[in-house]
């Protein structure tokens, strides 16, 4: 019988601040379970999740933080 699992890779730029702390967000979490979840997230919302802009000014407030679906 085939192998029924397909796998695929993340990778994180250590050397990019954005990067390294999702890098750091996500080492205790289980990151398969996570990133399914997030899947299943942006499929339920009808693809809205990933269309998704993050604006972020430079103050790092959260009032400075914009999410816009």
């Amino acid at each position: 019988m085939g192998n029924n699992r397909k796998i695929k890779s993340v990778s994180f730029d250590l050397t990019d601040d954005l990067e390294r702390e999702l890098f750091s967000y996500i080492e205790s979490k289980n990151f398969s379970k996570y990133v399914k979840q997030l899947i299943l997230l942006d499929k339920m919302s009808g693809g809205r999740i990933i269309k998704m802009k993050i604006l972020q000014n430079e103050n790092k407030n959260d009032e400075d933080n914009i999410l816009e679906l």
